[in-house]
């Protein structure tokens, strides 16, 4: 009986270590089977073999890799590690060390896809990175997978949404147009347009841009025009004269004028900003 149990135990060892066989293999494989769709750019087959790829919004360059090690983790999955290398035009070697999160596909247990990775995505050279650790939604030195990372990632994109809202309002209140006027051109139906740009604000700015809108008596749209405020940075406490000119108004009466900033500029003074970290806690 008793070797009848031992011989049992054997059997259930050798059926293990030959599923564990079959999921490595599988697993290396599918490692292998997302980096030929990642050079060739195929992104139905990277979807297929990392399904959340996309999240990731880039990824290390790569020539060939090498896989390292493989080994099944406490929940089940198989961690496949690589040494990934890119050769550019120069004939500069970068590696890096990679690790890749794969899984049983649930409808085909012989095929793997890929959970998650870590390190495939330099984060850390983004500014969308920088902002997150600075305002507190990833710590330093915390142990996170890529897809952990590009979740925080996303969700301080909406304290940057709600800092960028608030800077507008502000600016709104401090970057104004005074003595702003209008009068019929030599012909008619052009009008030249003149007044002062005042930055009330503690921010320079490289540009400055108008949105000009024509009505008529009963308030219908005539025309619409845009431009720049002067071609000249406009430092904080700085003021300017500027002028427009508009052509085809149709029979406008009045006119509405209004500053235009600009959003590149404006996200980068957000970003360039200095945070004490607890900033996160202003998003639920």
């Amino acid at each position: 009986m008793k070797k009848l149990n031992l011989f049992s135990v054997l059997i259930l060892i050798l059926l293990l270590v030959s599923c564990n066989g079959e999921q490595k293999e599988a697993s290396e494989k599918v490692v292998n089977q997302f980096y030929v769709a990642l050079r060739s750019g195929d992104s139905l087959e990277i979807k297929k073999y990392y399904p959340d790829f996309d999240k990731l919004g880039g990824h290390l360059k790569s020539s060939k890799i090498e896989i390292k090690q493989t080994e099944k983790l406490d929940n089940g999955y198989f961690e496949v590690t690589i040494q990934n290398s890119f050769t550019n035009i120069k004939n500069k070697t970068f590696s890096q060390e990679i690790k890749f999160i794969c899984q049983e596909n649930p409808t085909n247990k012989k095929q793997f896809t890929i959970k998650d990775s870590r390190g495939l995505n330099d984060f850390k050279e983004t500014r969308e990175f920088v902002f997150a650790n600075q305002t507190g939604f990833i710590k330093n030195k915390e142990d996170l997978t890529d897809q952990e990372t590009a979740a925080k990632i996303l969700k301080s994109q909406d304290l940057l949404e709600l800092l960028f809202k608030e800077k507008i309002e502000s600016l709104r209140k401090e970057v104004v147009i005074e003595n702003w006027g209008w009068e019929y051109g030599y012909v008619k139906t052009y009008a030249d347009g003149h007044g002062k740009v005042v930055n009330n604000s503690k921010d320079d700015f490289e540009t400055l841009k108008f949105a000009l809108t024509f009505v008529d008596d009963d308030g219908t749209v005539t025309q619409t025009d845009d431009g720049y405020l002067g071609y000249d940075k406009l430092d904080a406490g700085k003021s300017r004269d500027f002028t427009t000119l508009t052509s085809n108004i149709g029979n406008a009466t009045k006119a509405y004028i209004q500053v235009q900033f600009d959003t590149y500029d404006l996200l980068e003074s957000i970003y360039n900003n200095s945070y004490s970290g607890n900033e996160y806690k202003l998003i639920k």
